[in-house]
C-alpha cells in the first residue's frame, strides 16, 4: 500500500498483514503545505491479481478492503 499527498507519491508504503492485525499508520507526515493549506492525502493498494481493491475514506483514515474477483473461462458443450 502507497500513500499520496495531494496527487504525488509520498514514497511512503505499508505492508498489512496478520502479524500487524492487518492495521497501519503513515506517521510523521505533514498536515499543511509551507503556506498553511492542509494536504490531501490519499492511499492505494498494490495490483494483484484476481484481487479488486477498494479505498474509503473515513474520518480516522481510510479503509481498503480487497475482493477475491477469480478468473472467469468458458466451457462449450455439445448436445447429441
Amino acid at each position: 500500500m502507497a500513500a499520496g499527498a495531494d496527487g504525488a507519491d509520498t514514497g511512503q508504503t505499508l505492508t498489512l498483514s496478520e502479524d500487524n492485525e492487518w492495521t497501519g499508520a503513515f506517521r510523521g507526515v505533514p498536515r499543511y503545505r509551507d503556506h498553511g493549506t492542509r494536504i490531501a492525502y490519499t492511499v492505494s493498494e498494490d495490483v494483484v491479481a484476481d484481487y479488486a481493491a477498494t479505498v474509503e475514506r473515513e474520518p480516522s483514515g481510510f479503509v481498503v478492503t480487497n475482493s477475491y474477483e477469480p478468473g472467469k473461462t468458458q466451457v462449450g458443450v455439445h448436445k447429441v
